[in-house]
C-alpha cells in the first residue's frame, strides 16, 4: 500500500491511507470477539481516492491512468494477482 500511495503522490495525485481499524479488533468488542482476518487485511490495505463534488471527471481520469500505470509496471504485482 505504501508503494502505491508513494507512486500516486509522486505523480501528483490526491490519495490518502485509510486509518479506520478493523472493528473486531477493538477492545469494546472483546465480549463478542470473532476473528475476522479478511476484515483485518482489508483495513490494512484500503486507500481513499477523492470523491468530493468539486472533483472533476478529468481528475478522476488522471487517477485511473496513473493507477493503470502502477499496476502494469513491476511496482504493483503483489496486488494485481
Amino acid at each position: 500500500r505504501m508503494n502505491f500511495v508513494k507512486f500516486m503522490m509522486e505523480n501528483g495525485r490526491d490519495i490518502v491511507i485509510q486509518h479506520i481499524r478493523n472493528t473486531a479488533d477493538l477492545p469494546c468488542i472483546s465480549d463478542d470477539y470473532r476473528d475476522c482476518p479478511a476484515a483485518r487485511k482489508t483495513a490494512n490495505e484500503v486507500v481513499l481516492l477523492p470523491t468530493y463534488p468539486g472533483y472533476t471527471p478529468e481528475e478522476a481520469e488522471k487517477n485511473i491512468a496513473i493507477i493503470k500505470r502502477y499496476f502494469s509496471s513491476n511496482r504493483g504485482p503483489e496486488l494485481a494477482a
